[in-house]
């Protein structure tokens, strides 16, 4: 959780998350969370039930392979 941040909702945020073209609850909710916080990127292994995102969707494998030269990402 170092560079982690969990998101407060509102059932407003729910209700969002239910007008998104996502088959899968858990998923909308997550990006309506997303949303909320303004994350910049979602990380999931599994970016095909995020392909409507409006949040960008990564895999951890690309997002590290973008990140490992730069000098102020430490895990």
């Amino acid at each position: 959780l170092r560079f982690v941040e969990i998101s407060p909702t509102t059932t407003e945020d729910a209700k969002y998350s239910l007008s998104l073209n996502v088959s899968d609850l858990e998923v909308a909710l997550q990006i309506a969370a997303a949303k909320v916080c303004q994350a910049e990127m979602i990380l999931t292994r599994n970016i095909k039930h995020y392909k409507d995102s409006p949040v960008l969707v990564q895999t951890p494998e690309i997002f590290l392979k973008s990140w490992s030269n730069k000098n102020d990402f430490n895990l």
